[in-house]
């Protein structure tokens, strides 16, 4: 009910239906200004493009989140995506590029970028620390990249741009998962990883 009374202050309408979540994200968000918005909307995507292949062309600064959507047989040729920067700045950089001068590219073909109608504030408090890359550290003999994805799938879902692993002098692993959002993906990974450590170790 606070949520409820808090969402009418800011304009939300209250929707009986809705099963999600009601935040304070979500609260901060409904009064996001269009001069503050950090969200554009990607289309054009080719359908057979990887993750790693679209975020070759995010330069632009740190990624909040990602969301995909593939292409829809008979309704959509292409895929597109929703695509939230931590600052304006990073943002308004990567829609100039995609909308003006050579534009951006992904396996030949030019996307098409504009704000996304819904908004979202530049980030605040631990989100601005955060990133999308997770490092884990341990014994070289003892875990894998593989090992460390499985045992994340098992926890929550996620959509990974990269995976990497290499030994140091010091003979410990890094391996390095470069998940595609903070919001739910590497911010999930952190905590899940951390509880399982308390827990067994």
């Amino acid at each position: 009910p606070e949520m409820i009374r808090k969402a009418a202050e800011v304009g939300l309408p209250y929707n009986p239906n809705y099963k999600g979540e009601l935040t304070n994200f979500n609260l901060r968000n409904a009064m996001c200004l269009d001069h503050e918005n950090c969200s554009v909307r990607i289309h054009k995507i080719p359908p057979e493009a990887s993750h790693s292949e679209i975020f070759a062309v995010i330069t632009h600064g740190k990624v909040f989140s990602f969301n995909y959507t593939p292409p829809i047989k008979g309704l959509f040729t292409h895929a597109a995506a929703d695509l939230v920067f931590l600052t304006r700045e990073a943002a308004q950089d990567f829609f100039h590029d995609a909308k003006f001068g050579r534009g951006l590219y992904v396996r030949g073909e030019r996307l098409m970028v504009m704000w996304n109608r819904i908004k979202v504030m530049p980030a605040e408090g631990r989100y601005e620390k955060m990133s999308r890359v997770v490092r884990i550290k341990g014994p070289a003999a003892e875990f894998s990249s593989k090992m460390i994805e499985e045992f994340f799938r098992g926890k929550f879902e996620f959509d990974l741009v990269t995976t990497q692993e290499w030994v140091q002098r010091d003979g410990f692993k890094i391996v390095e998962l470069a998940f595609s959002s903070i919001r739910s993906q590497s911010e999930s990974a952190v905590k899940s990883f951390n509880l399982y450590i308390e827990q067994k170790m």
